[in-house]
């Protein structure tokens, strides 16, 4: 039987779940209105998102004041701040929460040089529409691509291995379940390109890979990580983010394009990050001023 009053802690990790299946499935839903708009089915997409799958700026300027050198230039800035953040208040913060944010860094880095390659490298019209099986040529560079992006797949899962259990007390008193075998990651990461390079057109490739990994996080999340007092924020985060793209693929043509595009959508994953450690550092403080009182 199930407590029928739930205390303080479980209604705050009551909160982190809902957060979670939200992220799920506004995912789930973000996916398949992009294919469904993408075949004709349905016609709410901002015109410029539907046809290059981002909301970009200054497409008549250089390329690199367009919006995918602004969402490199915004990656690289707040990478570097979250890693000094962190760094300046690792005394205070939770190692839970010190480590958490060390293994995001790598994908918001990787997450704006792809943003870089791809307004560099800018695809011919034509290309747009195919996937990445139709445009390569030879079975080297198909094979070549498949690994290369596998790799991808790979590192990104495995950052939700999970974290040991000694290193924050969980709220409700579960047990931290093991990490995540490897078996299962390098199995999600081959399903994920297999679709990747035969079913998504290009210009959507990176909605794609976004929407799958919020939903790899939400599920293992939910499966995995610990149900300490950082489970709720980190979760809260994710959802927001998974919103902001519905603002993007909808309003780029009233005012998301004018204010620099899908640079926004970008920042708001290590903004989000920031806000979580902002959090951690009041709880930090607030800690510490009670032992120093009780002291």
């Amino acid at each position: 039987m199930y407590p029928t009053k739930l205390s303080p802690e479980q209604k705050l990790l009551f909160l982190g779940d809902a957060a979670w299946v939200f992220t799920i499935v506004n995912s789930f839903v973000f996916l398949a209105v992009m294919v469904a708009a993408d075949n004709g089915v349905i016609d709410i997409l901002s015109p410029g998102f539907a046809e290059d799958g981002f909301c970009v700026s200054n497409k008549d300027k250089s390329v690199l004041v367009q919006s995918h050198f602004l969402a490199f230039y915004a990656d690289m800035v707040l990478a570097l701040l979250l890693i000094v953040l962190t760094r300046m208040n690792e005394h205070i913060v939770d190692p839970f929460l010190v480590e958490a944010n060390y293994k995001a860094i790598p994908s918001i880095l990787i997450h704006g040089i792809s943003h870089a390659e791809y307004g560099w490298n800018r695809r011919p019209e034509a290309e747009k529409f195919m996937t990445p099986m139709e445009i390569y040529d030879t079975p080297e560079q198909k094979i070549g691509w498949f690994v290369l992006v596998l790799g991808f797949w790979v590192t990104m899962f495995g950052m939700s291995r999970g974290v040991p259990a000694h290193r924050s007390k969980t709220l409700d008193g579960s047990v931290t379940r093991p990490p995540l075998g490897w078996p299962i990651i390098v199995a999600a990461s081959i399903s994920a390109n297999c679709v990747l390079a035969m079913w998504i057109p290009t210009r959507l490739g990176m909605i794609y890979v976004q929407m799958v990994l919020y939903i790899w996080f939400g599920i293992t999340s939910l499966r995995y990580q610990e149900r300490n007092e950082y489970y709720t924020p980190l979760a809260l985060a994710f959802a927001v983010n998974g919103c902001s793209g519905w603002l993007e693929a909808t309003q780029c043509h009233t005012f998301y394009r004018a204010i620099g595009g899908h640079m926004w959508y970008d920042a708001m994953i290590p903004l989000s990050i920031l806000g979580v450690l902002w959090y951690a550092v009041r709880v930090g403080r607030a800690k510490q001023q009670k032992k120093n009182k009780l002291a």
